[in-house]
């Protein structure tokens, strides 16, 4: 006996998986929005708290408070850290891009960076800050980068602050790094006002992190 296909039912399998596929693609994009959401409003906490602990500074710049700043500076720099590998996750894993965020994202890093400067002088601390300058349209040095500066950091034995600036997404904070330490290739860093243009091995970025601590302490 020959067996009748069952269009109709290849028909409602054919719809039912579909449907399930659209599902699926909605709740993923409706979780990549929520953590953005999410991300946003971390972003603007953060920047609340710089500016609270910027505004005690203006208003008694005194080294009685430094055990109080440093603790607030270390607070501020996890949470921006953590949010910048939340949003590199978004975008190399997922795919996710949102450069609104990212540009939010920059100013608070600046917030950090600008704080953690005045801090270093009015307290006598002696770590680095380091930028990144890089950019995600065709350089796959700058990816390299990235993470060879994150091994030298653990690495070097010496205190590092490091920010990452993109440098290609239209932000104005960027464009400012950029035109004071007058970047005009990718990748970059700047350790201590000195730039070191294009992509570095972990060891030779250790050896560069400790020359630089060392040449700050003879100062």
């Amino acid at each position: 006996m020959v067996r009748k296909i069952s269009w109709h039912l290849y028909g409602l399998a054919f719809i039912f998986s579909l449907a399930v596929f659209i599902a699926g693609i909605m709740v993923g994009k409706a979780t990549e929005n929520s953590a953005m959401e999410g991300l946003r409003k971390e972003t603007e906490e953060i920047s609340s708290q710089i500016a609270k602990v910027q505004l005690l500074l203006l208003t008694d710049e005194n080294q009685n408070f430094c055990a109080f700043y440093e603790e607030e500076l270390k607070k501020v720099e996890e949470k921006v850290e953590s949010i910048g590998y939340q949003l590199s996750y978004l975008e190399d894993v997922k795919g996710v891009y949102d450069n609104e965020l990212k540009r939010e994202y920059f100013a608070v890093e600046a917030q950090a960076y600008f704080l953690a400067e005045r801090i270093s002088r009015l307290c006598g601390k002696d770590y680095l800050l380091v930028i990144n300058f890089y950019t995600n349209k065709n350089c796959e040095e700058c990816k390299k980068l990235g993470e060879e500066v994150l091994k030298a950091r653990e690495q070097a034995g010496v205190p590092v602050k490091l920010y990452s600036f993109d440098g290609e997404i239209g932000s104005s904070i960027a464009e400012g790094f950029k035109s004071k330490f007058n970047i005009t290739t990718y990748p970059s860093l700047v350790v201590e006002g000195s730039v070191y243009e294009g992509y570095r091995s972990s060891g030779e970025i250790v050896r560069i992190f400790r020359e630089e601590y060392d040449n700050k302490n003879k100062s």
